[in-house]
């Protein structure tokens, strides 16, 4: 690898460390995490400053910056299905009083892959958040978006499938049998 590569995947794994449940971060914090001298990741933090990708909010700590929002905008901006994907979400959870997700799969052919939640509606949403609520990567195979995502798609399990309770489904027949009800159905559940 070479140092520009390092460089560049130092800062995707320190950008990625802020997320809902930690917005804000010090620099001995952010030191600890990724494995790297104070000076060493300093010198990162001040790079991401200077773009605009962080911000600084005090001596030493760090909250993700407005260049973000811009770089989102212009993603969502450049998919012609996000908008009416967006107003379908909206509409199902003011309809049912349920948090909503809007979900792609981002995997190359014959692979499970990752399935990643772009947007939440929190429309008319009754209760406590729930645990992973918030998360941007779902598991595929343990998610009712990954379930629908992958079973439309036509893709297998992922391999290993791991259990995240008992109800989690993990074996390829039964997956199989399941993923035909939900192409079926048009739908998918998740529960326990």
């Amino acid at each position: 690898m070479s140092r520009t590569q390092s460089t560049v995947l130092s800062a995707v794994r320190l950008l990625e460390l802020f997320d809902a449940d930690q917005t804000e971060w010090t620099l001995g914090e952010l030191a600890r995490k990724v494995g790297q001298p104070t000076s060493t990741v300093h010198e990162g933090l001040n790079t991401l400053v200077a773009t605009g990708l962080l911000t600084r909010v005090g001596w030493g700590r760090y909250r993700l910056g407005w260049r973000l929002l811009k770089l989102s905008s212009a993603l969502y901006g450049s998919l012609p299905w996000y908008a009416p994907a967006h107003a379908a979400m909206e509409r199902v959870a003011r309809g049912t009083h349920l948090l909503a997700f809007l979900c792609v799969l981002d995997a190359p052919p014959g692979e499970s892959g990752r399935v990643l939640c772009v947007a939440r509606s929190v429309q008319g949403r009754d209760g406590p958040p729930v645990a992973g609520e918030l998360d941007f990567e779902l598991p595929p195979h343990a998610t009712a978006s990954g379930k629908l995502l992958l079973a439309l798609a036509g893709r297998a399990l992922p391999s290993p499938a791991p259990a995240y309770t008992a109800a989690t489904r993990t074996d390829p027949a039964a997956w199989e049998a399941e993923a035909a009800a939900i192409r079926g159905a048009g739908h998918a559940e998740s529960a326990d």
